[in-house]
């Protein structure tokens, strides 16, 4: 493969090529503007008649099986299958391609799950072009019991989550709209970040989070305001006590200067010392009884 070129799949269906390439561009399209008009100045009126009242081509046959769908090309798909493209374009190998109305294939193509915006050109003589902007799977939300894919901005995609289960995943109401800020906060500490399993958003208000396990993991309370801090802080802790490495099951940062360890009933010679610099840490002798309801996954006291 020569360097440089767009990579690109071909896809058959029947005798209509379909051209799938990256961002860059597509390697086959090179007919000139000069070249073009001469092309069409060639043609017999008939090949590129329309109907007045309708905007369709003319029932005039076409001169020389000229201005017909021969190929298709698509730029910016990642996730959209291309059969699904090819459904909604909706046309077969043959037909007049000043019959194909991009506005429709453009309405049916934002259809599809992962599409979000969708241009669609007819390039004479044979050629339809079709770009692409697609969704961007960010993380995976928890409502009610109930999994979905989110986008960047929050948005459920329709698609099977069992097949995103590597994502990050957040939970409760109004977790979608936020989960990009909480991510971009969690990515500004890669040494938590990694460890982080689940989000719980608690009264649409602040997070917490579980590291380590679902099971058997810390939960981390942070606080409403300036969590980015809190997480900062931690960091430190972890840094220099190796605080997430210990047997702890809550770590409470919600009070301003002072955070508060719930070691585990039979853990509790590994706590970290009290009175670290900058915020007090207590640390209970013993672990509260679960209650009534006791938490589950991403659910939060």
């Amino acid at each position: 493969m020569r360097p440089g070129r767009p990579l690109a799949t071909t896809v058959t269906r029947g005798s209509l090529v379909f051209l799938l390439a990256g961002v860059a561009g597509v390697a086959f399209l090179g007919i000139r503007a000069p070249a073009l008009v001469d092309w069409i100045r060639s043609q017999p009126p008939a090949a590129i008649a329309l109907d007045t009242t309708t905007g369709t081509p003319a029932t005039a046959p076409f001169a020389d099986d000229a201005l017909v769908l021969a190929q298709i090309s698509v730029v910016g798909r990642r996730l959209t299958d291309p059969s699904d493209i090819l459904d909604a374009v909706g046309v077969p190998q043959g037909s007049p391609l000043l019959a194909i109305d991009p506005a429709r294939v453009r309405e049916r193509l934002e259809k599809l799950p992962w599409v979000a915006e969708a241009r669609v050109e007819r390039r004479l003589p044979d050629h339809l072009h079709i770009a692409l902007r697609e969704r961007v799977p960010m993380a995976l939300w928890q409502l009610n019991g109930t999994f979905s894919v989110i986008d960047r901005e929050g948005r459920a995609v329709p698609v099977d989550p069992a097949a995103w289960s590597h994502l990050p995943l957040v939970v409760g109401p109004g977790a979608p709209e936020r989960a990009a800020a909480l991510l971009a906060m969690l990515s500004a500490q890669p040494r938590l970040a990694g460890k982080v399993v689940a989000a719980t958003l608690i009264g649409e208000r602040r997070w917490s989070l579980q590291v380590g396990s679902l099971e058997n993991g810390i939960l981390i309370r942070l606080p409403e305001t300036a969590p980015d801090r809190a997480l900062a802080e931690l960091v430190r802790l972890d840094h220099e006590q190796d605080l997430l490495a210990r047997d702890i099951e809550v770590i409470d940062m919600r009070l301003p200067d002072l955070l508060v360890v719930r070691v585990r009933a039979h853990a509790e010679e590994t706590a970290p010392k009290a009175g670290t610099p900058g915020r007090k840490t207590l640390t209970p002798q013993r672990a509260r009884p679960a209650g009534p309801g006791t938490r589950t996954r991403g659910q939060d006291a």
